[in-house]
C-alpha cells in the first residue's frame, strides 16, 4: 500500500478516508460487551467533517478539550484541527486551580468539555474570563453517564450527537482555513508534561513533527505493516503522549485499527480489564505504563 502523502492531519484524514475507505479504524469497547461500534476510516471522516461543521472555531484558536477517550472526543479534537484550530489536551487528573493554570498558559479561546467533568470545566470557565465560551461533548452511546441538560446557563453550548442517526455533512471542507495558515510546519495540538515535579508545561507539536515521527515508527514496526488487519491497543488516558499519539493519530497515519474504552470515566484500569480487553480486541501492539503489570500475556 503506497504511503500517504498528507502533510497536515485534516489532509491526513481526506486522504485515508479515500484510501482506505472501508478499512476498520476506530472500535469502541466496552467490558462484558465487546465490540460495541466500529468505525472505518470513512465513517470517521464523515463524523470528523460533521464535527468540523458543528464547531465555531477561529483559525489558529486554542481549544482546550477536558474529557475521557470517546469517540466525540476524538472526532471533534480532529474537527478543530479541520477548522485550522489547535487542540490543547488536559490532563484531567490534575487539580481544578491547575487546570486553570494549564488553560491560561495555552492561551486557549474556547473549553471543550463532557459532563463527568462538569464541576472542573466550570470552574475554569469560571476562573478564567477570557474564554469566549464552554463547549459540552454528550455522552457515547449506551455509556451509564447521563446527557445533559439542554437548559445551559449563558456562554454554554450543547454540541450536536455525532452518532448514526444525525444527518452528518457529507465531506470535510478545508478552504475555511486561509491559504498558508495550516502547513506542516503550524502547530497540530498541544499536549502537557505529567506536572509531577513543577506546574505541567505545555508542549507543542507540529503537524510535519508528528507525521515525521509516525512514519519512521511504521518504518521499523513490521508487526503492523504486514498484517491487514493489524491494530494497537492502549487504554492510557487521552492526556498521555501514548495514549493520544501512538494509539490513535499514529493509526490514521498507518492505516491500522485502534481501540477506545467507551466506559474509560467509570471504570478505572486494571489488570483484568487489560486482558479482557485484549482477548476481544486481539491487538498487534500493545502499549501500557508501569500502572498496570500483566504477568502472563502471551
Amino acid at each position: 500500500m503506497p504511503a500517504t502523502t498528507a502533510t497536515t492531519f485534516p489532509q491526513l484524514v481526506l486522504d485515508q478516508a479515500g484510501r482506505l475507505a472501508s478499512r476498520p479504524f476506530l472500535q469502541v469497547w466496552a467490558e462484558d460487551e465487546g465490540v460495541v461500534l466500529a468505525l472505518s476510516f470513512a465513517d470517521f471522516s464523515v463524523r470528523t467533517a460533521a464535527a468540523q461543521q458543528a464547531l465555531d472555531v477561529r483559525c489558529g484558536e486554542r481549544v482546550a478539550f477536558l474529557a475521557h477517550p470517546s469517540v466525540h472526543f476524538y472526532v471533534y479534537l480532529l474537527g478543530t484541527m479541520c477548522r485550522g484550530g489547535v487542540p490543547v489536551v488536559l490532563n484531567w487528573r490534575q487539580p481544578a486551580d491547575v487546570l486553570v493554570t494549564m488553560t491560561h498558559l495555552a492561551s486557549a479561546g474556547l473549553l471543550v468539555a463532557a459532563p463527568p467533568l462538569i464541576s472542573e470545566a466550570r470552574h475554569v470557565v469560571g476562573e478564567l474570563k477570557g474564554l469566549r465560551a464552554l463547549l459540552w461533548m454528550q455522552p457515547p452511546s449506551g455509556c451509564a453517564t447521563p446527557p445533559m441538560s439542554a437548559a445551559l446557563p449563558p456562554g454554554e453550548t450543547l454540541l450536536p450527537v455525532l452518532d448514526g442517526d444525525n444527518p452528518f455533512c457529507s465531506e470535510l471542507v478545508l478552504d475555511n482555513v486561509p491559504d498558508g495558515s495550516l502547513a506542516g510546519e503550524a502547530i497540530a495540538l498541544i499536549m502537557f508534561t505529567s506536572g509531577s515535579t513543577a506546574t505541567p508545561k505545555g508542549v507543542p507539536l507540529t503537524h510535519a513533527g508528528l507525521l515525521w515521527n509516525f512514519a519512521l515508527k511504521l518504518s521499523s514496526s513490521p508487526e503492523l505493516t504486514d498484517d491487514d488487519d493489524a491494530g494497537t491497543l492502549s487504554l492510557l488516558p487521552n492526556f498521555h503522549v501514548i495514549g493520544l499519539c501512538n494509539n490513535f493519530l499514529f493509526n490514521l497515519f498507518a492505516g491500522v485499527r485502534c481501540a477506545v474504552d467507551r466506559d474509560a470515566a467509570l471504570r478505572p484500569l486494571n489488570a483484568r480489564r487489560l486482558l479482557a480487553a485484549c482477548n476481544v480486541l486481539r491487538p498487534s501492539v500493545l502499549d501500557t505504563s508501569d500502572r498496570v503489570r500483566v504477568i502472563g500475556l502471551g
